[in-house]
């Protein structure tokens, strides 16, 4: 079973984005959050590694000064 760990800004929207790309997506779960993004950061590599999860390392959103990140984790 493959697993993927990322950040967002936005658990709801990354999640359907996900559920649109993995129809067998299950297992969703927010790891941590609302944190600053260089926490969330440094969690979702350790959890990368802990689990042998796909992560890609800087998430696909913009930095928004402020803005509370959030880790989530999901298996397909």
């Amino acid at each position: 079973m493959a697993c993927r760990v990322g950040i967002t800004t936005d658990p709801k929207r990354r999640k359907a984005e996900w559920a649109a790309r993995h129809p067998d997506m299950r297992n969703w779960e927010v790891i941590a959050g609302p944190i600053p993004r260089a926490e969330a950061q440094s969690i979702e590599d350790a959890q990368a590694l802990i689990y042998g999860c796909e992560a890609h390392h800087g998430g696909d959103e913009p930095d928004v000064p402020g803005a509370g990140w959030y880790v989530y984790k999901f298996d397909y």
